[in-house]
């Protein structure tokens, strides 16, 4: 993992930010949270993290919407969606939303760290 690599994670699961906080810590990923999509741009406006992993499924601004206005206004930050969803599930909007990556719940930290890489290297 690079040097110094910020994550924000978006979900409107709070028991949820707090693990994945703890999981990403513990591979030395600074983690910053958010419990829905407005509160989130406003923390990727003010943090500039590396890579956003966002919640499909959430009130307000879902991932998918996040998503595209991550790409529509050029923010430069890589979106990982999560979802307890099957991915034959998802809606077809997903591919064209400028999502990097998929991974469904419940997920293993590896398959975390992996997209997390694979988006940071994408993204250079």
């Amino acid at each position: 993992m690079p040097n110094a690599v910020t994550v924000l994670v978006v979900d409107d699961d709070t028991s949820f930010l707090e693990s994945i906080s703890i999981l990403l810590a513990q591979e030395n990923i600074t983690c910053i949270t958010a419990p829905d999509g407005e509160t989130g741009l406003s923390e990727i406006m003010k943090k500039k993290p590396d890579v956003a992993i966002v919640d499909l499924d959430m009130p307000i601004m879902n991932g998918i919407e996040f998503a595209r206005y991550i790409r529509e206004h050029e923010l430069g930050v890589p979106v990982i969606i999560i979802s307890g969803h099957s991915p034959l599930e998802l809606p077809a909007e997903i591919n064209t939303a400028g999502i990097h990556s998929f991974i469904q719940k419940p997920m293993r930290i590896v398959d975390i760290v992996l997209a997390i890489q694979n988006a940071i290297s994408s993204a250079q």
